[in-house]
């Protein structure tokens, strides 16, 4: 009969710490959500000469323009890998 207290007296505490431990994880959980972040701010998208995936500006390889590609001649090219961007100067050296 104690061991059958004693058992159900475990459970009891058991039960206890685990329902207190979530209540205050929870509690950060919200209190994380709650703050505010600060907002994400646009930024320019550019097109891969070569494949034609969309970058982040910031992210962009840039090559100058070429005149066979603008009539604007401080226009740039952009890319989305180094790799591409060599491409692009291999396939366009003779030009």
């Amino acid at each position: 009969m104690k061991a059958l207290l004693f058992f159900i007296l475990a459970i009891v505490i058991y039960a206890f710490i685990r329902f207190t431990l979530n209540r205050i994880n929870s509690n950060r959980g919200q209190e994380d959500l709650s703050q505010e972040r600060p907002p994400k701010t646009e930024e320019e998208m550019v097109t891969c000469a070569q494949c034609g995936v969309h970058v982040p500006i910031s992210e962009a390889f840039v090559l100058g323009a070429t005149p066979e590609h603008s009539s604007d001649a401080s226009e740039e090219i952009y890319f989305c890998s180094r790799e591409h961007l060599q491409r692009y100067r291999q396939e366009h050296a003779d030009d």
